[in-house]
């Protein structure tokens, strides 16, 4: 799940890079709260 998940969002950040997605900073701390969340259930 933590592979899928980090490979999932590096390709999104890199979209939202490429269209230069206007809350990408705000977004990408979600992502990185998520991983947090899923690896404290390993």
């Amino acid at each position: 799940m933590i592979k899928y998940t980090d490979c999932h969002f590096k390709v999104e950040e890199k979209f939202f890079e490429k269209y230069s997605y206007p809350e990408i900073e705000q977004h990408k701390e979600k992502h990185l709260s998520f991983v947090n969340k899923v690896v404290e259930f390993q």
